[in-house]
C-alpha cells in the first residue's frame, strides 16, 4: 500500500434489488465538467447548482431510501449448515476489508439456499456478507469463522454503489493508502493521504458519495478488470472516474 496514484477496482453490483443494479453517478451533467485542482473546492464555480452537479445521483439516492421505506430488503440474516471442510458455495474479493464482498454463488449451500427462497433473500453476486455467527468488522476474522462450517448464521448486506468524478489528479497523487491482490477484481481503500486528489474531492460532496475507508474501487474510467488492471488505469490517467461499492448497510 502507498500513498500514490495507485489504486484498482472490482466487479459488478446489485444495489438495493439483487436482480436489478442501480449506480448512483455524481458526475455533473456535462462529460465536460472536472473535479479540478484548488483553488479553492474542486467544483467549477458554473457546476455549483445542484440542478446540474450530482442532481440525478441525489434525486435517486433518495429515491431509493423511499423504496427501501416502502420495503425493499436492504439486509437479511440466513441460518445455513454444512460440514466443516465444506465449501458454502461462494467465490470472494480481497479479504483486506471489513466485509466480505461476494464475487459469484458456485453450486452449494448458498445456491441450495436461493433455491428455497423468494428473491428479495438470495444471495447474490456483489453482496456483502457484514457478519458471521456473531463476528463482524474484520474481513479475516469472519472468513476464518466461515471456513469453520457446522451451523452459520450470514448477516447479508445489499451493496451501495455510486461513481466519482471525473476528477483531475492534478499533481499526479490520488491521496489513497490501497490494498489488493493481483487476482481480485477490486481495489480497497485502506487510508488517506493528507493531500491528494480524492482528499479534495471529499471536502466538496455528501458523506454518503465521499470516498470512504473499506471502499471497494471496483472501476476506473468506466471499465472493470483485474486488480492490477484498475491500478494501471489509475496510475496512467490524468482524469479518473471511480465506480465504487459498500455496504448499504
Amino acid at each position: 500500500m502507498s500513498c500514490v496514484a495507485c489504486c484498482a477496482a472490482i466487479a459488478e453490483t446489485a444495489t438495493f434489488n439483487p436482480k436489478q443494479t442501480t449506480v448512483y453517478s455524481h458526475a455533473a451533467a456535462s462529460p465536460d465538467v472536472l473535479w479540478d485542482d484548488p483553488p479553492g473546492c474542486p467544483v467549477p464555480p458554473e457546476v455549483i447548482d445542484e440542478a446540474r452537479v450530482g442532481a440525478q445521483s441525489l434525486v435517486e439516492a433518495r429515491a431509493a431510501a423511499a423504496a427501501a421505506a416502502a420495503g425493499e430488503v436492504w439486509a437479511f440474516d440466513v441460518l445455513l449448515t454444512w460440514p466443516p471442510g465444506q465449501s458454502a458455495g461462494l467465490r470472494l474479493d480481497s479479504i483486506d476489508g471489513s466485509a466480505l464482498r461476494i464475487m459469484e454463488v458456485a453450486p452449494g449451500p448458498v445456491a441450495m439456499y436461493n433455491d428455497s427462497v423468494e428473491p428479495e433473500r438470495q444471495i447474490c453476486p456483489g453482496d456483502f456478507i457484514i457478519e458471521v455467527s456473531g463476528i463482524r468488522k474484520t474481513a479475516k476474522e469472519m472468513f476464518r469463522e466461515l471456513l469453520k462450517g457446522g451451523d452459520v448464521k450470514l448477516a447479508i448486506s445489499r451493496p451501495f454503489v455510486f461513481t466519482t468524478g471525473p476528477i483531475r489528479k492534478g499533481d499526479g497523487a490520488i491521496g489513497l493508502d490501497l490494498s489488493y491482490h493481483p487476482k481480485a477484481g477490486s481495489v480497497i481503500v485502506q487510508g488517506f493521504c493528507d493531500e491528494g486528489a480524492i482528499p479534495r474531492y471529499n471536502t466538496c460532496v455528501e458523506s454518503d458519495l465521499q470516498v470512504k475507508l473499506n471502499d471497494y474501487i471496483v472501476g476506473v474510467n468506466g471499465d472493470g478488470g483485474t486488480a492490477v488492471e484498475l491500478v494501471q488505469r489509475l496510475t496512467n490517467s490524468e482524469v479518473i472516474e471511480l465506480r465504487i461499492t459498500r455496504p448499504a448497510c
